[in-house]
């Protein structure tokens, strides 16, 4: 048995990460130090190096039902959230707090359980921790406490639980939202009240949410606080279930949380099949295009009584209501705009900005794409898609920047529905609609370029044009080229 082999045979991180209880790493560690003991009897430094391995292996055990683990999700997590939903998940929670299990290990977010129970109102279990004796005054990654998440969630039982343990209501998150402000611009008076009682103060001057207050951007703290609530739900979701297919059920819980946006369940149930079809994952769907279709068909006059054509209708219809659901729930504005940006990839695309930026009579031009197009508030994705998509590094790209008006856009990630979530999670998405093709136009002064490894803006076109102008081109562009010029003079 080669040395390499029995380090790794008894490594600590790797038996720790395939338990699955505390009981078991040390079982697995036992049996593991046992093996390599009787493999290298023979061997003098083998042994030694067994022993010395040995040594740190139950240095990293011992204690470790006191200490918990830092696998993620941790045993505790697992048994607040059995994957099973029959299993006895309260009687696991007992034993590991019976055992000392440490209530305080934290996940990749930096949340305790104490975050995950606050967050989803389960005040009796959070109670439990606290006895155990679960830190309320932890803050996560992004600086919000169990008290942050349980005030943003509007859940007095457990906002008075953590405050009765001692929770401080004046620590605001990394963006400075605080937990005063963020339960009143989210209308949970009940839970602004109990914080105020407690000494709660407001961080920042606080504003009634109005309609239509301007362009949204990424950077809006409310927004931000509701993407990682989204990304709390379905972490959440993931420690509950075992996704066999990507189908709507698994996101039951990203669905509840939209349960009080989308009151209409008929309007719900079309909206999870459209945005089924519309992020199906087979290799070739024609679930974009039909999608286009019956968007093109209702933009046109089309009948929206029946099939896809209604659920586009009803989404049309329906979209601004959401929104004024969605700003009065999570105290995010209703926008009169999305700022937003696109990349796309090809010589195609590159030659129509060519060809705009040489028409010095407007200064706008027209977008080139479909009736329905994704765009993002998030730049580092139109990048992503224009320059890296798929590991294949692009020379012939562009990213547009506009601000799209509320009125020509269809979709989004926040006000409708979790699936499109699930699929679009990081990429803030934005469905930009027009009734007619390429009938978006965009300021020339927003567009870059990437055009053979190097990138162009509006005050660059020259050389774009130099460059554009002097590319290898293949045959059949000279040929066209020439039939296009004896055809002018004729």
């Amino acid at each position: 048995m080669k040395l390499n082999q029995v380090v790794k045979a008894v490594q600590p991180a790797k038996v720790v990460e395939k338990a699955l209880a505390p009981n078991q790493i040390a079982d697995n560690v036992a049996q593991a130090i046992e093996k390599t003991v009787k493999a290298s009897a023979d061997n003098l430094e083998l042994s030694n190096t067994v022993a010395k391995t040995s040594a740190e292996l139950w240095d990293s055990v011992s204690g470790l039902v006191k200490k918990g683990t830092k696998t993620d999700p941790t045993p505790l997590f697992d048994a607040l959230y059995p994957k099973v939903p029959l299993s006895n998940g309260s009687a696991a929670v007992d034993k590991l707090l019976q055992a000392k299990f440490d209530v305080n290990g934290a996940d990749r977010l930096g949340q305790t359980a104490l975050h995950k129970l606050a967050f989803d109102g389960k005040a009796a279990d959070a109670q439990k921790l606290i006895a155990a004796g679960a830190d309320v005054a932890i803050a996560d990654a992004k600086g919000r406490t169990p008290l942050f998440w349980a005030a943003a969630r509007g859940d007095a039982d457990t906002v008075k639980v953590l405050l009765e343990a001692g929770a401080n209501p004046n620590i605001p998150d990394k963006l400075g939202n605080g937990i005063l402000d963020v339960a009143k611009a989210r209308g949970h008076q009940d839970v602004a009240a109990l914080l105020e009682a407690a000494g709660a103060k407001p961080v920042g001057p606080l504003k009634d949410i109005k309609p239509f207050t301007g362009v949204l951007d990424g950077n809006h703290p409310m927004l931000k606080l509701f993407n990682d609530e989204l990304d709390m739900h379905r972490d959440l979701a993931t420690l509950e279930s075992i996704p066999v297919t990507f189908n709507a059920n698994y996101n039951s819980r990203l669905n509840q949380a939209f349960d009080k946006i989308f009151m209409d369940e008929g309007l719900k149930a079309g909206d999870n099949k459209l945005i089924w079809t519309w992020t199906s994952f087979k290799t070739i769907t024609p679930g974009p295009k039909l999608i286009n279709s019956a968007f093109s068909d209702v933009m046109k006059g089309g009948s929206a009584d029946m099939g896809l054509q209604k659920t586009v209708g009803d989404m049309l219809a329906t979209r601004q209501e959401r929104w004024q659901r969605l700003s009065e729930l999570t105290g995010i504005p209703v926008p009169d705009a999305f700022h937003v940006y696109r990349g796309t990839r090809g010589d195609q695309m590159v030659e129509s900005v060519v060809n705009a930026w040489r028409d010095d009579a407007s200064k706008t031009m027209q977008i080139p794409h479909r009736e329905l197009a994704s765009w993002s508030l998030n730049k580092e994705t139109a990048d992503y898609f224009a320059y890296n998509f798929a590991g294949d590094a692009s020379s012939s790209a562009v990213v547009f920047e506009k601000d799209v008006p509320f009125a020509a856009t269809f979709a989004d990630k926040w006000a409708d529905g979790g699936n499109f979530i699930k699929t679009f999670s990081d990429q803030d998405e934005v469905l930009v609609g027009l009734k007619e093709r390429n009938a978006l136009a965009i300021d020339k002064s927003d567009v870059t370029v990437l055009y053979n490894g190097r990138k162009y803006s509006y005050a660059d076109r020259e050389d774009l044009f130099k460059a554009w102008d002097n590319r290898q081109r293949a045959p059949i562009d000279y040929l066209i080229e020439g039939v296009k010029s004896l055809w002018g003079k004729k």
